[in-house]
């Protein structure tokens, strides 16, 4: 049983892509990166066609070795992002940004009603000038090692409320079947999101310590344009339509959500149609597993089989695939963010056309997206993944986020709990 003192444990299902807060959309990553760092804008006025906006600093934040956070300070965030290459598609729409004192001036080349949003993202908070400091509600101790899966944060005094929060470990530990005999040892205070056996969840339902909540987080579907074999959008609708994804959620103990209807196909040619796709996959519970269950359909319904290839990240450029399976969620609160994402996959001008509208709000422009995305744009958005989690009953004021914004802000320790 963990003490009142001892460091909330916060379980990771995979090591962080990096530690750094302008973060390549690793999930993980964000996570760790929200509690040493934390965005300070606020919107003070923009434009009617929205091509110009002026921010301020929040006042009285500083960084954890105590210098205040100057505007200057997120203009160099923006600098490095603008290399970033989850982040330059969005940046792009930039033409002058001026820090003078605690004020960004931002001006875009066309409308971007999406800004302000985005910069609200963690990815977005002030750089130090010498990159060593965060401002979050955390900050790095000596004690971390990214070889054995251990990072010990200790609350940063120069962040509100500091004396009230406790110290945070983040724990990588891979093994999803083993998740609800390591809390019950008392190896972690709050387990991983997204890996918690679903088999394992009727035996929880009921017990004060099960959390559940949707993640955001998509499974779809992502066709390789430029792969060996690159097949017609309407072969792709086929295998979408086709497909029952009400059964195979249900196959999974409320851990999927389908996010498209169950159709009824429109055969495609059988011009069209291959006998084998190849698909690459990255090795996160439960991903193999629903990949079978389409297989299985697949084979069953339009005689295709499906070969899987494992590998660490969506990148076609390694593997001759016809489509990834990937784990995607909007990298802030705007659906222009969803939107952006598919053009970039697809590189299909008729869809950044519609996207430049939408940043416009333009009328029409986000039906005319769903509608070239459906019918023209072969990305096949299938569940959203539903996150079960247990937590111990001495914390309080941390959940998982349905939309990667994580929270440690109100992190508290329960020293009565021993």
């Amino acid at each position: 049983m963990r003490s009142g003192d001892d460091p909330v444990v916060i379980e990771l299902d995979a090591a962080p892509a990096s530690l750094n807060h302008v973060t390549s959309g690793d999930y993980c990553e964000r996570c760790v990166a929200s509690a040493l760092h934390h965005p300070v804008l606020e919107l003070a006025a923009q434009t009617g066609n929205r091509d110009h906006f002026e921010f301020k600093v929040v006042r009285g934040k500083s960084f954890s070795d105590g210098s205040a956070v100057r505007a200057e300070d997120v203009l160099r965030t923006l600098v490095t992002a603008s290399a970033s290459p989850m982040w330059s598609r969005y940046l792009r729409y930039l033409s002058k940004v001026e820090a003078v004192a605690d004020t960004l001036f931002v001006t875009t080349r066309q409308p971007a009603d999406f800004l302000p949003a985005m910069l609200e993202a963690v990815d977005f908070a002030p750089t130090h000038p010498d990159g060593r400091w965060g401002n979050g509600p955390y900050r790095m101790s000596h004690d971390f090692s990214a070889g054995r899966g251990y990072y010990l944060l200790t609350p940063n005094p120069h962040f509100p409320d500091a004396g009230q929060r406790p110290e945070l470990v983040f724990a990588v530990r891979p093994d999803v079947e083993a998740t609800p005999e390591r809390f019950l040892r008392g190896e972690a205070d709050i387990t991983c999101g997204t890996a918690f056996p679903l088999k394992r969840l009727a035996e929880w339902r009921g017990n004060d310590a099960l959390r559940s909540a949707p993640t955001g987080i998509y499974m779809q579907l992502e066709p390789n344009q430029a792969g060996p074999g690159t097949l017609e959008p309407c072969a792709w609708k086929t295998l979408r339509d086709c497909l029952d994804l009400h059964g195979i959620a249900e196959k999974f103990s409320g851990g999927l959500h389908p996010v498209a209807p169950n159709r009824r196909p429109a055969k495609a040619p059988s011009g069209t149609l291959p006998s084998c796709i190849k698909i690459s996959y990255h090795d996160f519970y439960p991903n193999l597993l629903v990949l079978q269950e389409l297989a299985y359909q697949w084979r069953d319904r339009l005689g295709i089989d499906t070969e899987f290839v494992v590998r660490d990240y969506a990148d076609f450029s390694r593997d001759e695939v016809d489509a990834c399976f990937a784990l995607r969620y909007s990298a802030f609160k705007h659906p222009f963010a969803f939107y952006a994402q598919c053009t970039a996959l697809t590189q299909d001008p008729v869809l950044d056309r519609l996207l430049q509208s939408f940043a416009a709000c333009e009328p029409g422009s986000l039906e005319a997206l769903r509608d070239r995305l459906d019918q023209t744009v072969p990305i096949l958005r299938l569940f959203e993944v539903i996150g079960h989690w247990l937590s111990g009953p001495r914390v309080t004021g941390f959940s998982w986020p349905t939309d990667a914004a994580f929270d440690f802000t109100r992190l508290r320790a329960d020293r009565c709990h021993a």
